[in-house]
């Protein structure tokens, strides 16, 4: 009786690991699989690369213009506007580089992370962000590298960065905004309302953020009682480190101003002639826009396409070279980064234990 009890409780341990790692374990440097699931390991990475290959491929397959998007693209090759083009993709590193600064900080009271192991868990994070709505599947990539009783603390981490920037993108797109339709229509008090909302907002925002470890702290009083060992997890919010939210604030910021003079050059790129401050305007908007599309990266592109058109044709311009403009940043931006992080993916080293 007692060998039964003792290898009834080995299989349900056993059991338990083999869950942990099915979900836990895919995107780590390393990972551990149970003997018999090994084989499984190597299934699921076979999985992930397919369907990523499957939905980038339905991501171009369903443009009807692909051929002449693709054929505006070669006729600028050979236009003296080269040089915006190579910018606009150099700008690709800093861009991600930025991001994997940001994610040090953002980790900085949960776990230390190296410059490579920050950059790497960044792209890892941006290839499964691609399957997934509003990209859930960043955390899973970026959070399966942090040690097991730390995730719920980097998962905490890691929303708090992505709130600073969708703050951040809300304020700029409301003053954009106010600010393009200022120009079109000469609304009365727009830009006093447009700066009134978005300081508004800022100010109510980051006097949250800024006093978090003091609410976090009446939380617990109040409901720690209550599953202690999550909250054990998110006890680094009660001693955030001074500057905490300012450093990430800035970081954002500077990706922001990236992403938009990207946008700006593959608009001159494309020889699109817009004023360069309604330019700007109407890239924050769209920027704005596109953040809140509940849809995964991939099957998101014909829902970015519609809007680009619907904000540039108030200028005018030829709709091929904005669409191609716009599809060229996504490509550069997300494409190219992301079958980089599928390359760290399939580097993953499986062992068994």
């Amino acid at each position: 009786m007692a060998t039964k009890t003792i290898s009834l409780f080995g299989r349900k341990r056993l059991v338990q690991q083999h869950n942990y790692f099915l979900f836990c374990g895919l995107m780590s440097t390393t990972v551990i699989f149970p003997s018999n699931s090994r084989n499984l390991g190597y299934l699921l990475k076979a999985t992930v690369l397919g369907v990523f290959i499957f939905l980038l491929y339905r991501s171009f397959h369903q443009q009807e213009n692909l051929t002449l998007l693709f054929n505006t693209f070669t006729q600028k090759l050979q236009s003296d506007r080269i040089s915006h083009l190579v910018i606009a993709l150099l700008m690709v590193y800093l861009n991600w580089r930025l991001e994997a600064i940001k994610w040090q900080k953002l980790l900085q009271p949960v776990q230390s992370l190296t410059m490579k192991e920050a950059f790497r868990a960044v792209l890892i994070g941006l290839t499964t962000s691609i399957f997934t709505p509003n990209r859930i599947g960043e955390y899973v990539g970026r959070v399966i590298t942090i040690d097991r009783k730390k995730k719920l603390g980097a998962v905490s981490a890691l929303s708090l960065g992505s709130f600073t920037q969708l703050l951040m993108l809300s304020c700029l797109g409301i003053l954009a905004l106010g600010y393009l339709a200022l120009h079109s229509y000469r609304l009365p008090y727009a830009p006093s309302i447009s700066w009134f909302m978005a300081i508004l907002l800022v100010t109510f925002v980051f006097i949250g953020l800024l006093n978090i470890s003091s609410i976090y702290r009446v939380l617990k009083i109040h409901f720690g009682s209550y599953w202690p060992k999550i909250w054990s997890q998110l006890d680094f919010l009660a001693k955030l480190p001074k500057g905490y939210f300012v450093a990430i604030s800035w970081i954002t910021f500077f990706r922001i101003v990236i992403y938009v003079l990207q946008y700006w050059l593959l608009i001159r790129f494309f020889q699109i002639e817009v004023r360069a401050d309604l330019a700007i305007a109407t890239i924050l908007v769209g920027y704005f826009i596109q953040s809140g599309l509940p849809l995964p990266t991939l099957l998101a592109l014909v829902a970015r396409g519609e809007i680009t058109l619907l904000l540039w044709n108030f200028f005018a311009v030829n709709e091929l070279s904005i669409l191609a403009a716009s599809y060229g940043l996504w490509v550069i931006n997300v494409v190219l980064p992301a079958l980089v992080g599928m390359i760290y993916v399939m580097k993953i080293r499986i062992k068994s234990t």
